[in-house]
């Protein structure tokens, strides 16, 4: 999470800042916060905000959008006519690229956004982690802190169609070992257990060994859960 605040309206007095915590319910709430950087913004000073995509997991292929949020930090309205910008997106990893686009036509207030798509063939098709960065270029940079944002891509094993799962390559237990490329969500409570014969709860589930598909099955235990637990 980050997050730009604008303090014009408290110019000329005696502030103090304030970082609030707000407890979730349970012990996985815990935050952190880092890089702060107070500054006087300069009159031309654009930024990417925000990497739209390729951002986080999925099964991305060769040809992939990049798409990032600009936003004018500046202290006046940014002219690209004026003053020209370039986005800029570099990907790393198994497969890297650099693609670039201009703005150099309308202009962007104060704290406005503007979506950019940089490239439209980012090769992200070779499994693995990617890293992701768009950034901003002009010819006089007041702040280049804020001119980058980095976020990392993961593309998965792709499985062809049809498929199907009977979870016998797994390991019961509590929670067992799932069968190859099945991973659990490590935050999320209850989770996945791998089982044979019935399930601890009477009426839930098999009632013995689960025939014909083999003898493993995969099932989540609620009883100490709450309702809306997932």
């Amino acid at each position: 999470l980050q997050a730009i605040v604008d303090l014009s309206p408290f110019a000329g007095s005696v502030i103090q800042l304030q970082f609030r915590g707000t407890r979730g319910t349970g012990a996985r709430s815990d935050m952190a916060i880092d890089d702060i950087f107070l500054f006087d913004p300069g009159p031309i000073d654009p930024g990417v905000a925000e990497v739209i995509s390729p951002n986080g997991p999925g099964c991305y292929g060769g040809s992939e959008d990049v798409e990032v949020i600009v936003e004018n930090f500046g202290s006046q309205v940014l002219d690209f006519a004026a003053t020209p910008v370039w986005v800029i997106s570099s990907v790393t990893g198994p497969i890297s690229s650099i693609d670039s686009v201009l703005l150099d036509t309308g202009t962007l207030n104060i704290f406005d956004t503007r979506t950019v798509l940089v490239s439209t063939t980012a090769d992200l098709s070779a499994t693995g982690t990617y890293i992701v960065k768009g950034y901003t270029a002009i010819a006089s940079d007041p702040n280049a802190f804020n001119d980058t944002t980095t976020v990392n891509a993961n593309t998965l094993n792709a499985i062809p169609g049809p498929y199907s799962e009977d979870f016998e390559g797994g390991t019961s237990g509590f929670p067992g070992v799932l069968p190859p490329g099945w991973n659990r969500t490590p935050t999320n409570s209850p989770t996945w257990h791998i089982n044979f014969g019935n399930t601890p709860t009477t009426q839930t589930g098999p009632s013995g060994n689960n025939p014909p598909t083999g003898l493993l099955y995969a099932y989540a235990e609620m009883d100490n859960g709450a309702q809306g637990d997932q």
